[in-house]
């Protein structure tokens, strides 16, 4: 009987023991998952660290990108470099018809191919597009980061294979213009974002015009982080 009674604090103490290294791998768990702002932080860091990518944007919509408004963007892609240098292949539309446009930025200066010479010559001054605002620290991406509001981590996704945190968020509209138009109805944008869970680099930012009377949605990608990009000032003819 005494052997009994010795065994049952002997059991207890196994008992309490294994409870409380459970609660605190539970804990260790938890406390590994990063939050929504914890991510938000260290994509901002990354993209601060930057130096040169490819992207993408696709844009459903229209977004004029001349001051009358006869030109409107439909996708580009090409290759950014800091501080301010961008080579570009963008598909407009002018007069009802798609056409291919190439176009490299240069330390503040847009340069762009004539479609009907084909000669490189400055870009007209009411040109809105500059691909190389992307990496503006004022105007492009890291503004946009920067005045996230409302910012939710949805959950894990994929984004061309890498796995990434989707978050979601709201930014005023006066944040992006400069980057992606002056062509939002909305006071404020839903913003989708999907970073790298490896190294929280920013893998793809959407914008949604949800409130206007035809909804929009600007989306650019980035891939190919960091790898070595040649951007040459065209000769102008």
């Amino acid at each position: 009987m005494t052997s009994r009674l010795q065994f049952f604090p002997l059991l207890l103490f196994f008992v309490l023991s294994l409870a409380v290294l459970g609660a605190c791998a539970d804990n260790g768990d938890d406390s590994d998952e990063p939050t929504a702002s914890d991510v938000v932080d260290q994509a901002a860091d990354a993209f601060d660290d930057l130096n040169s990518a490819n992207f993408e944007l696709d844009i459903d919509g229209t977004i004029g990108i001349d001051a009358e408004g006869m030109i409107s963007l439909g996708a580009v892609s090409g290759e950014i470099a800091r501080p301010a240098d961008a080579r570009a292949d963008a598909s407009v539309v002018f007069g009802g018809s798609s056409v291919s446009l190439e176009m490299v930025a240069s330390d503040g200066e847009m340069f762009m191919r004539n479609l009907l010479t084909g000669n490189w010559e400055r870009a007209p001054s009411d040109l809105q597009y500059d691909p190389a605002r992307i990496f503006d620290e004022d105007e492009g991406i890291a503004a946009i980061i920067d005045q996230l509001e409302d910012i939710e981590l949805e959950g894990e996704d994929s984004v061309g294979g890498t796995d990434a945190f989707h978050l979601t968020g709201r930014v005023d509209t006066p944040a992006v213009t400069a980057l992606a138009g002056d062509f939002f109805e909305s006071e404020q944008l839903d913003v989708d974002i999907w970073v790298a869970q490896d190294d929280y680099r920013l893998l793809r930012v959407v914008l949604h015009d949800t409130e206007a009377e035809d909804p929009m949605s600007w989306e650019l990608s980035l891939s190919d982080h960091d790898e070595p990009v040649e951007i040459d000032v065209p000769e102008l003819e």
